[in-house]
């Protein structure tokens, strides 16, 4: 008796799987690593979740769960599931990482970090870097003659245009600007002035910040 029931729940699981997947049952197993791009070591305990994420727009960008888990000691995380390969025509995988405290993603943000599967494959390696989030006050100075029409700063210390940028004309006077920026690894700091058409000078310097200092850069136009 025990063994047919059993038989009985493996046909019931067996069919169950075959009506959710319409015969397109495939394994995907999805490993990563939250890890600090200052130390190159992972980050413990970073709430991770997967989601089904519509290709629609709108009303009918709908979203349904699959899996979260939490990183390791490590920063790896793994999660396996059976899933429909047919949903990637009209769906993909979004893979959510919450931002740990006191870190920013490389534009500066400190939302989630996201990640896309597009199309079915049986493994996905993601690796996500985040950085210690360090205050920068850039100090602008006005010492200096010229007549400009415009004067722009912007910094980054991931890729261009990672950080934000400034614009003025020359009437501003001294100002002082407070950015988040990333600790322990050089931020790019780039100021220019244009004077009309095709005239324009450049100049670009970096400093290292830290979380555990007030960083200060000074620029003198």
């Amino acid at each position: 008796m025990v063994r047919v029931i059993l038989i009985l729940l493996l046909c019931s699981l067996i069919t169950s799987c075959e009506k959710e997947c319409g015969g397109n049952c495939a394994e995907i197993t999805i490993v990563g690593q939250v890890v600090s791009a200052s130390t190159n070591q992972g980050i413990e305990k970073v709430p991770i979740a997967v989601y089904w994420q519509s290709s629609g727009f709108g009303f009918f960008n709908a979203t349904l769960k699959v899996a979260k888990t939490k990183t390791n000691k490590r920063g790896e995380f793994k999660i396996s599931k059976t899933i429909d390969k047919a949903r990637f025509q009209n769906y993909y995988l979004k893979v959510e990482t919450s931002m740990p405290g006191g870190f920013i993603d490389n534009y500066g943000q400190k939302e989630k970090l996201t990640e896309y599967i597009n199309q079915y494959q049986p493994v996905a390696d993601l690796r996500m870097m985040v950085y210690p989030e360090a205050k920068l006050l850039i100090k602008l100075v006005k010492n200096q003659t010229d007549n400009f029409n415009s004067f722009d700063v912007s910094y980054s210390y991931h890729r261009p245009y990672s950080g934000s940028g400034f614009a003025s004309n020359s009437r501003l006077r001294d100002t002082i600007l407070i950015v988040k920026t990333a600790a322990d690894v050089y931020t790019r700091i780039t100021w220019s002035k244009n004077y009309g058409p095709g005239q324009n000078t450049s100049f670009t310097d970096s400093i290292r910040c830290f979380s555990s200092k007030d960083n200060v850069f000074v620029i003198n136009y």
